[in-house]
């Protein structure tokens, strides 16, 4: 039997639903989506590594605001876990030690096909995390970014993550700046079909930038482009955020900041 509420129009309009809680503050709230694009090597998979550990750990990270640990599930389709436990030591803070709130799947070789639908709900169901992360889309739908019906199966297991009360995070590419598309807007620049953006609460797109004379790390520029479906208009965030990198070997350490 379906249990899925069904509302007269009376009992809708007197009802007092609770303020949907943040997951991360001001992005992401419980039963939320949200999606980071970006051109390729413009930081998007190490900003949400580095904030994924603050987030399991509960500390606030640059502006954005945690207030309880949370348990994560990374579904990483680039990397295999030898490289991701690298970026792991490199991105935890001096003193902090990681915990069990952080789940990595590594390289799964799964597409949102039926299959890999149900590979998703499984771990979900054995780990109930709060935030599923997929990094990231083009390898996961099928037929990429660009196929109608690749994203509507993307869409469908993204619903049914938001109504189990999850926060959903996706990666996706922005097209490389040209000269022709340099004046557009972060949101049509990204690649794919045009469900990409009409599938998500939030958008935010990073934008990188080389070292020069007055910089002595790479940066990116991380804008909110986006937002709907929020019960309030939240701050809109432009900022610069600095990539440093301090010591040697195993002992590396890698943050961002705001500048």
């Amino acid at each position: 039997m379906s249990t899925i509420p069904v509302y007269t129009a009376k009992d809708l309009a007197a009802k007092i639903f609770p303020k949907p809680a943040w997951l991360i503050e001001p992005l992401l709230q419980r039963g939320g989506d949200w999606l980071i694009a970006g051109e390729p090597n413009a930081f998007k998979s190490l900003f949400l590594m580095q904030l994924c550990i603050h987030a399991s750990l509960g500390l606030d990270y640059l502006f954005l605001k945690i207030d309880e640990p949370l348990r994560i599930l990374y579904i990483n389709v680039d990397d295999n876990a030898r490289i991701v436990q690298k970026r792991l030591r490199a991105l935890t803070p001096k003193g902090q030690e990681l915990n069990e709130n952080f789940l990595l799947v590594c390289q799964p070789g799964i597409e949102f096909d039926p299959a890999g639908q149900e590979q998703v709900k499984v771990w979900t169901r054995d780990y109930r995390p709060d935030i599923v992360i997929f990094d990231h889309l083009s390898d996961l739908v099928v037929g990429g970014t660009i196929d109608q019906r690749g994203m509507q199966e993307y869409n469908k297991l993204q619903k049914w993550l938001c109504a189990q009360d999850m926060g959903v995070t996706s990666l996706t590419h922005l097209n490389r700046s040209t000269k022709e598309n340099k004046s557009e807007s972060m949101t049509r620049k990204i690649g794919g079909c045009n469900l990409i953006i009409g599938s998500h609460s939030v958008i935010t797109a990073h934008e990188a930038h080389e070292p020069d004379i007055a910089h002595k790390y790479p940066r990116f520029d991380m804008t909110m482009e986006r937002n709907k479906n929020l019960d309030e208009d939240i701050r809109q965030y432009n900022t610069t955020i600095e990539v440093v990198k301090v010591g040697e070997g195993d002992e590396a350490k890698t943050f961002l900041r705001e500048v």
